[in-house]
């Protein structure tokens, strides 16, 4: 997390940067999308609203939450 910190520091922000945040941070959470990590996946897709990675984990995150339906959808949808 640190080092995508410092990323965002030295390189300024981008979808990739800011997925791989978001995964790094579920990571530490036990794979469990959290509300950080869901608004670094959130402002990937802002940048890249065709992030794969940023869209396959806001999947995970709408399953975690029992929104297994729109989890569905967007897996099917990449």
């Amino acid at each position: 997390v640190a080092a995508y910190r410092n990323a965002f520091r030295l390189l300024g922000d981008s979808a990739d940067r800011q997925a791989g945040l978001g995964e790094a941070l579920a990571g530490l959470a036990g794979g469990m999308v959290t509300a950080e990590a869901d608004a670094a996946l959130r402002k990937a897709l802002a940048i890249d609203p065709a992030h794969a990675k940023a869209r396959f984990l806001l999947a995970v995150a709408a399953a975690q939450e029992g929104r297994l339906a729109e989890a569905k959808a967007a897996w099917e949808a990449l």
